[in-house]
């Protein structure tokens, strides 16, 4: 019985390149908010050319290498994911959309030049509506907007203790209603019902 020996794995780069990629991307992320989309091919480059292998890494701990602080790494999956998914988008069109309109973008199954030219024209709330509306119409959905609680009911923060009576009501409604409370939807649903029981019994005729 022979043994057949395993094929030396091959790289396209050498260690010492490898480590000097490392150096230049911790380098480029100390700036990232200024210069992101050229991080954002850089970075891609490197997964092609399998710089975190040639390290002996993954393609997260590479990441995490580059930033520690996990705050800040958000910004770089959302940068990652915009280099997987925007192949065709030019550096320079990425600078002009921005990094959130860019996000935005990756949401849509094909990327036109209407859209491309949307994500520059405007801005980043307005955008994602309409990336949500599109969204909405392929699914056959009826579109209902998400605005942020804080422009709804011009509050940005609670008393503990009526948030706590809220996450209550909500935990109550759930379960009687066989509705997810760990889900956002779950959540939503809940409130919902909420707010229509209370309409239904005390809203004025004119609503």
């Amino acid at each position: 019985m022979t043994t057949e020996l395993s094929k030396p794995v091959r790289f396209p780069i050498t260690e010492e390149e490898a480590r000097a990629r490392l150096s230049e991307r911790k380098k480029q992320a100390r700036g990232l908010a200024y210069n992101w989309w050229a991080f954002c091919f850089d970075l891609r480059k490197d997964f092609s050319d399998r710089v975190p292998e040639r390290l002996g890494l993954t393609a997260r701990k590479y990441v995490e290498t580059i930033i520690p602080h996990e705050r800040s790494r958000a910004d770089i999956y959302m940068t990652i994911r915009i280099a997987e998914r925007l192949p065709s988008v030019t550096p320079e069109d990425l600078k002009e959309i921005g990094r959130r309109n860019a996000y935005a973008l990756t949401q849509l199954p094909k990327i036109t030049e209407e859209w491309i030219q949307k994500a520059k024209d405007m801005g980043e709330s307005a955008f994602r509506a309409e990336v949500e509306a599109d969204k909405a119409k392929r699914e056959g959905a009826l579109y209902d907007p998400q605005i942020y609680i804080a422009e709804a009911f011009q509050l940005n923060k609670l008393p503990k203790s009526l948030a706590d009576a809220i996450g209550i009501v909500l935990r109550h409604i759930c379960s009687t209603q066989e509705l997810d409370y760990e889900s956002r939807e779950g959540r939503l649903q809940a409130l919902e019902a909420l707010v229509g029981e209370y309409m239904s019994a005390n809203a004025p005729e004119s609503l």
